[in-house]
Order: C-alpha cells, then sequence, then structure tokens
C-alpha cells in the first residue's frame, strides 16, 4: 500500500474525528451531523475491510459501501417512507450491477443512483447552506470524478476523484463549524 493510498483511507475518519473534537471542546452539535460523519465514515469501513481481503475480492466491497453510504445520508433528509424507498432502490439497484456485471470492479451505475440519489436529495435544500455545499460536492462531484476513474483508470484520476472526496470532507467540516440552520432529522 502507498502512502497517498494509506492517507485517502485514513481521511475518512476526519469528519468524525472533527466532530468528536467539537464536541471536546464543548460544541455540541445534533444528532443529524453524526448520522452524516458516520455516512462519510463508511468509506473508511469499507478501505479496512479491504485490508484483510485478497485483490480479487475487494469489489464487494466496493459495490456494497454505496447502499450503506447513502442510506446514511438519505436518512437525515428523508422521511419512513421515502427512506424505505431509497434503501430499496439501492438494494435493487446493487443486486441487479451484480447480477449484470459480477462484482469485477467499481460499478458506475449503482453508484450513480446512490450517489446521485444524495445529491438529488439536497440540490433544492437551499437552507441547508454550507452543508449542501458539502454533500453536492461529496456526492455529486465525486461521482463524476469516479466515472472519469472507471472510464480512464489510473493514478490520475484516481487522484483527482480522491481529491473531490477530500474537497467534499473538508467541505463538511467548515460546514460543523457553523451548524445553522439546523439539519432536520426526519422521523415520520
Amino acid at each position: 500500500m502507498t502512502l497517498a493510498e494509506e492517507v485517502t483511507h485514513q481521511m475518512g475518519l476526519v469528519p468524525l474525528v472533527w466532530l468528536a473534537g467539537l464536541h471536546l471542546r464543548g460544541q455540541r452539535r445534533a444528532a443529524q451531523y453524526w448520522w452524516l460523519a458516520a455516512a462519510l465514515l463508511v468509506s473508511w469501513l469499507a478501505d479496512t475491510a479491504s485490508h484483510f481481503l485478497e485483490p480479487g475480492d475487494r469489489w464487494p466491497v466496493v459495490i456494497a459501501y454505496p447502499v450503506l453510504q447513502s442510506s446514511l445520508a438519505g436518512a437525515v433528509f428523508l422521511g419512513r417512507r421515502e427512506r424505505l424507498q431509497f434503501v430499496a432502490a439501492l438494494v435493487v439497484v446493487g443486486v441487479v450491477a451484480i447480477l449484470w456485471r459480477g462484482a469485477e470492479g467499481p460499478d458506475v451505475v449503482l453508484s450513480a443512483v446512490a450517489s446521485l440519489g444524495v445529491a438529488g436529495i439536497v440540490v433544492d435544500r437551499w437552507a441547508l447552506g454550507r452543508m449542501r455545499t458539502a454533500l453536492l460536492v461529496y456526492f455529486g462531484l465525486g461521482w463524476v470524478c469516479l466515472v472519469g476513474y472507471a472510464l480512464w483508470p489510473g493514478y490520475p484520476s484516481w487522484a483527482v476523484y480522491q481529491i473531490a472526496r477530500a474537497a467534499g470532507m473538508a467541505l463538511f467540516c467548515w460546514a460543523c463549524l457553523h451548524p445553522a440552520p439546523s439539519l432536520t432529522l426526519e422521523r415520520a
């Protein structure tokens, strides 16, 4: 594993560590922020799991993590019924992706439904302010960069994708500094 791979692996911890640091300084954030940090942590969990798998066996993790990550992010903004529909759509697309292409590489279709689903949920929620920007960069721009990586695999396209992820996480941390307006965790 290269240093760059390890740095991009560990950066998945940054949002959670950032919130914990704010919490220790007496700056409490609502549960919604923790849910979103947990969603961003999923990439760290997937990278950690892939460390224990053979290179050819890692792609199922890559296919499973968009479902969990987007489900957690969607849970913050969707009502119960919409949340269940969103998760069901993600699971169906994930199963279809595996049956169609197998678990041979990053699945652009599943990633599109997952990432663009979250981006679509927040795109017209202007009141979210900085958090909206963070999620659009992480999920929206991140997906565009992932497509670039899938089409032109190699270090340059992988680096661009990782830069988009890092920018989304940095914007998340910035948004957490100024928590107004509050995010609304749907309970219905």
